[in-house]
């Protein structure tokens, strides 16, 4: 959160272009996150297949973007607030619901009763890994990509779906973010922004605290 960084070398920067800088903070770290997660799991999302996303915040909503653009898959998106099922609408999910006690059926059901092909979960608590798992069709992918402290017990034989595959993935490379950046330069991926003066940083993270940023705060240099 500096107004200037100094860089030791080139290679560490990918070059934006016309991209505005409040559109490119977010990518390097929320967008290549969920891009990384993404690229985990496309062999899974081929033409006709299901990715449900859970949480659909700041990397969540560019998860289901990167999935639009990306897959050929039907993007389903879960949540516990209105506003960030609208989130999910403008950033182009098929299908959004909040979560309730009967998600994981109505999850299914739009699957024809297959279950998902992938899940990506962007919260990490007990009960969205759970939804995950009750979720999933057998040979499913979780990615875990959220650090809600959650815990899923694994056993054999158990209520997890059989051949089911987990992930954990964390940031991405420098080619995956270049990818990012000319998604969002062709226009497939937009950041939903959050405008802030640097000055007032501490009143953004109370803010993101008590759950009043939908999209990604962006620290504006005054």
């Amino acid at each position: 959160m500096s107004s200037y960084v100094l860089v030791p070398s080139a290679r560490h920067l990918v070059p934006i272009g016309d991209l505005g800088a409040d559109q490119a903070a977010p990518l390097s770290d929320a967008g290549l996150t969920s891009y990384h997660a993404v690229a985990g799991l496309r062999h899974a999302l081929g033409e006709g297949g299901t990715a449900v996303v859970i949480g659909v915040g700041g990397l969540g909503h560019l998860a289901v973007q990167i999935l639009r653009a990306t897959t050929a898959s039907q993007v389903l998106a879960v949540d516990i607030h209105e506003a960030a099922l609208a989130l999910a609408d403008r950033s182009g999910a098929h299908f959004g619901t909040l979560l309730r006690e009967d998600t994981a059926r109505v999850l299914r059901d739009r699957t024809g009763g297959v279950g998902a092909d992938a899940v990506l979960d962007f919260v990490g608590a007990t009960a969205t890994l759970e939804l995950a798992a009750a979720t999933l069709r057998p040979g499913g992918e979780l990615a875990l990509v959220g650090s809600g402290g959650g815990q899923l017990t694994v056993r054999k034989p158990g209520f997890l779906p059989p051949g089911f595959r987990l992930s954990l993935p964390f940031w991405g490379t420098r080619p995956e973010l270049a990818e990012v950046v000319a998604l969002a330069r062709s226009g497939a991926l937009r950041a939903e922004t959050d405008h802030s003066p640097l000055s007032a940083a501490p009143q953004a993270f109370d803010r993101l605290r008590r759950g009043g940023v939908r999209g990604r705060v962006v620290l504006v240099p005054d």
